[in-house]
């Protein structure tokens, strides 16, 4: 299993033609998509509320997926939620401890041959 962080052929040199499958002998056979929600954009500032992640097989349609909410100190600011549509609420009813239970679960879940 591999995190794939970038796209390694650029959307320009390979545009795809109604019909034509892209080629993805490139990708290794196992990759985790990760995508992390925040309050913001500053790490010192922001906090993480939401983490999704895909374990892809290159080869196959079949997946695991993965999501959680997480915990965060304070209100999430109406801006994140506009654009994410989590709420503080949302974090205080269903959010995990980031360190302790977000984090660990989603190691054992999606990423143990990584991490």
């Amino acid at each position: 299993v591999a995190f794939v962080i970038f796209a390694i052929r650029s959307a320009r040199s390979e545009r795809l033609k109604p019909g034509k499958v892209a080629d993805l002998s490139h990708l290794p056979p196992q990759f985790v998509i990760v995508d992390v929600e925040t309050t913001g954009l500053s790490p010192d500032h922001h906090q993480i509320i939401e983490i999704g992640a895909i374990k892809a097989n290159r080869d196959s349609s079949e997946h695991i997926t993965f999501q959680t909410l997480v915990k965060c100190k304070g209100k999430v600011p109406k801006k994140i939620t506009d654009m994410t549509g989590i709420t503080s609420e949302m974090l205080e009813r269903d959010g995990r401890e980031l360190r302790y239970d977000a984090v660990p679960r989603f190691r054992r879940g999606l990423a143990p041959d990584c991490l």
